[in-house]
């Protein structure tokens, strides 16, 4: 009974990579928000089928037994990508190392059409089981629905990034909308962190007051985050913030964020990686600055 099941949700696994293929070959410039949907819903059934037979290689050959293979599987190494991956046909049983194999080379599945998804594919996607395949088919056939706009920037979002859309869908719910006019200040150097901002529309400038004039740091656009570091650690704000234009941003409170980071432990891995990249460019904009302060000062102005 077990085998039949995940036999079954391997084989709807390979078709929706296939379907998948197709909605990415296929550029509608008027429906993009509603592709980009379907795709990350497909995206998340399918890493969801290819999970459950990873865990039924696991308890096939154990876990200890099978995790040279996965070392292999997850490395960003071409080589030794390739060699985990015939491991894993090796190991078989071959109904489902086979199929698994080729859900985790998605490549595998390039379209050889561009003609993209017909209407008879997103009719029945429509009658999906699973609720987020369903909603991103109906999307593509009626437009977008409700809220799709801000779990798409969710999703964008390199702290969230690994999260489903379920995930995404719990987090969106603890987060409020806000509206900032241009030249409007989102928050000042000094003030105390409680909330991280999500820009959905717009553009955030973030500054320094440096002896009296204001250094730019950044320009936050659509799917970025800002005010996410005073948020962890609360410290004042190490910078100030202002909208350059009409700007829309989600909202996340302190209190909700870590609640979130205790269930989803993926999302302070990604804060880390933020910071991380952050403190490198924040590293690289000083020493520029040093640079072209010392070139001025070995070449004064007669």
């Amino acid at each position: 009974h077990a085998r039949g099941h995940l036999e079954g949700q391997l084989a709807e696994g390979m078709h929706l990579a296939r379907l998948r293929a197709l909605v990415a070959a296929d550029h509608h410039p008027d429906a993009v928000a509603q592709h980009v949907f379907l795709e990350i819903a497909l995206d998340d059934y399918i890493e969801f089928v290819a999970e459950n037979g990873l865990a039924a290689m696991r308890a096939l050959h154990g876990k200890r037994g099978f995790a040279t293979v996965e070392r292999g599987l997850a490395s960003g190494q071409p080589l030794a990508r390739a060699e985990g991956m015939e491991t894993l046909l090796n190991f078989g049983p071959a109904w489902l190392a086979a199929p698994l194999a080729r859900l985790l080379d998605r490549d595998s599945f390039d379209a050889a059409t561009s003609r993209g998804l017909s209407r008879k594919d997103l009719e029945a996607l429509v009658n999906h089981p699973d609720k987020w395949v369903l909603e991103g088919a109906r999307a593509v056939l009626a437009g977008p629905g409700e809220g799709m706009k801000e779990l798409i920037a969710l999703k964008r979002v390199p702290l969230f990034s690994e999260l489903t859309l379920e995930q995404l869908s719990s987090i969106d719910r603890l987060m409020v909308t806000r509206h900032y006019v241009k030249g409007e200040t989102v928050f000042r150097q000094g003030d105390v962190g409680s909330e991280l901002f999500v820009v959905l529309d717009g553009e955030i400038r973030i500054h320094l007051d440096s002896n009296g004039r204001e250094v730019t740091l950044a320009r936050q656009g659509p799917n970025t985050v800002l005010g996410e570091m005073a948020v962890f650690d609360e410290q004042p704000r190490s910078a100030s913030a202002e909208a350059t234009q009409e700007t829309e941003v989600r909202v996340l409170r302190r209190d909700r964020l870590l609640a979130i980071v205790h269930e989803h432990p993926e999302v302070m891995v990604e804060f880390v990686k933020n910071l991380s990249q952050r403190l490198r460019e924040m590293d690289a904009l000083l020493q520029a600055r040093a640079q072209k302060e010392q070139e001025q000062e070995s070449n004064p102005v007669s």
